[in-house]
């Protein structure tokens, strides 16, 4: 079994390991070294115990504040689920005249927000028109027959 996630480790100042560094300035690597395991010395999601190193900046949410952030989260998935099965752009919720297939993504058009993975074509083919029309943004070179 994984370990569960406890959101009552996490700093505020957290941004994702896929940054340099937080919002606090603290460089991950700089705090926590590099190479296999590095990740596991990172305090800003775990409690300081065994090899997570202590860093003077982390602050904690409270209890209040997580229940907030819980509740952001989950009408925020909500909201991209009704788009999703309505054919709504999932970025800024407008109606998107028909979906460009650029690799595995496709896009809505005009707005060019990503929608996720998949099929263009079965987008189209459900909530609007099919059109083989290559807006001059999609760059040649990126496009694939996927879903087709």
């Amino acid at each position: 079994m994984g370990e569960t996630f406890d959101d009552t480790h996490r700093c505020r100042h957290f941004t994702g390991v896929m940054d340099t560094e937080c919002k606090a300035g603290v460089n991950y690597h700089e705090l926590v070294g590099d190479g296999v395991g590095c990740w596991n010395r990172l305090p800003c999601i775990r409690p300081v115990d065994g090899d997570v190193v202590l860093c003077p900046l982390k602050a904690t949410y409270t209890p209040d504040e997580l229940v907030a952030l819980q509740q952001e989260t989950d009408a925020a998935i909500a909201q991209m689920l009704t788009r999703l099965a309505t054919g709504l752009c999932v970025e800024c919720g407008e109606q998107p005249d028909h979906m460009v297939q650029v690799g595995r993504s496709y896009y809505a058009e005009p707005c060019r927000h990503r929608q996720g993975q998949g099929s263009a074509k079965a987008w189209n083919t459900k909530h609007g028109p099919v059109t083989t029309d290559r807006p001059p943004w999609v760059q040649d070179n990126l496009l694939d027959e996927v879903g087709e």
